[in-house]
């Protein structure tokens, strides 16, 4: 099961890049990675074949990742919010100027404007957003991992952690797919990166950081996580 900001983007690039010959920054990748369920039926794991022999996905090897939830939505606020891409990422740009700084409807329909505030948009008014929404109604790439994964119905064979991607990365490939000859080579936040990250959390209220963690509060249990944001540096 892949969870979104937690290197799901990064194993179905190495799976396709292997498996289907595609380099790196080729039309054919870009459309594999725009429709990755299409092109991961072609080339590996869930074929019709293999779901023929083991009759059923509760005899496949089930795997998923899980990251800590105060980096998983730092990551998710820059690539989403500081990076925006298109007319989704818009959409939440447009629910946070309405929503947390009070643009009225009027003004969040003015593309010029919401352009020009765009990148004013801080990580403090993202978490805002986070809290006055349902985390049953937060997008995918900064929903609870609890939520995406259900660990109480699905029956995971492995759960392995961002923050030691390279082990996890070597235990899926030699149960899932032994035959892959490729690496990881993407690099995720170093010690660095971790004090970026807490001091952009410094500059959040406490009440905010207090219903942020109520919300992924099973996220943090399960995978042992310290409330401690300073925790994320070791």
């Amino acid at each position: 099961v892949t969870v979104p900001k937690i290197a799901s983007s990064n194993i179905k690039r190495v799976i396709i890049k292997e498996k289907l010959g595609f380099s790196e920054d080729s039309v054919q990748m870009k459309e594999a990675m725009e429709k990755p369920h299409i092109y991961l039926s072609k080339c590996c794991l869930l074929t019709e074949e293999v779901a023929r022999m083991f009759y059923s996905l509760q005899r496949a090897f089930t795997f998923t990742f899980i990251r800590n939830p105060w980096t998983r939505l730092y990551s998710a606020y820059q690539d989403k919010i500081v990076l925006f891409k298109g007319y989704e990422d818009y959409y939440y740009i447009r629910k946070i100027l309405f929503t947390v700084r009070e643009w009225t409807w009027e003004q969040v329909k003015e593309d010029s404007k919401v352009i020009e505030a765009a990148g004013t948009i801080t990580f403090t008014d993202f978490l805002t957003m986070l809290s006055k929404t349902d985390a049953e109604n937060y997008n995918d790439h900064w929903k609870p991992w609890f939520l995406l994964t259900q660990p109480c119905l699905i029956k995971y064979d492995y759960i392995g952690y961002l923050e030691d991607i390279s082990t996890a990365y070597q235990v899926v490939k030699e149960k899932a797919f032994s035959d892959l000859d490729i690496g990881l080579d993407r690099r995720y936040e170093t010690s660095s990166g971790a004090w970026r990250i807490i001091q952009a959390y410094k500059s959040v209220p406490r009440d905010i950081l207090d219903i942020i963690y109520n919300k992924f509060e099973d996220d943090f249990k399960i995978g042992g996580y310290s409330r401690d944001i300073n925790c994320i540096a070791n």
